[in-house]
């Protein structure tokens, strides 16, 4: 302590986030806030796994963070899982992000009931299974 100074204050140094490497590749001009029924991002990385990423409103800040560990991410604005779409994009991970108070209000569905080649693939898949 000098007279001049009577007491020092330490303020922590926060350092500057690293630029995000994701680039939002769909739509050709996204929304600032990662708002749209669909969004696909895409990370130079072939050995990052690609996702899919079934989202409602509280998903959309979630975007930019989840984009940089996915060489490839869509992102829809859907609460039902659509196999058609996972077997059109072939992800590694799908991800279905609700908030909280959706899960009282949505009924529990069977996806692959509804959609005939799922079923098939299920099958075709099954039998091969079984004769291993």
């Amino acid at each position: 302590r000098t007279p001049s100074r009577p007491f020092s204050i330490s303020y922590p140094v926060i350092a500057r986030p690293a630029p995000r490497r994701a680039r939002v590749v769909e739509p050709a001009r996204p929304h600032p806030g990662y708002i749209g029924p669909r969004l696909v991002t895409a990370l130079d990385d072939p050995a990052l796994p690609r996702a899919l990423i079934y989202r409602d409103s509280f998903g959309s800040a979630l975007v930019p963070f989840l984009a940089e560990h996915f060489s490839r991410a869509v992102v829809l604005w859907e609460y039902d899982v659509m196999p058609a779409t996972v077997r059109a994009e072939h992800p590694a991970v799908v991800i279905q992000e609700w908030a909280g108070r959706r899960l009282h209000t949505r009924l529990p569905y069977d996806a692959v009931a509804d959609d005939p080649a799922a079923l098939a693939e299920i099958a075709a898949n099954s039998s091969r299974a079984g004769r291993r």
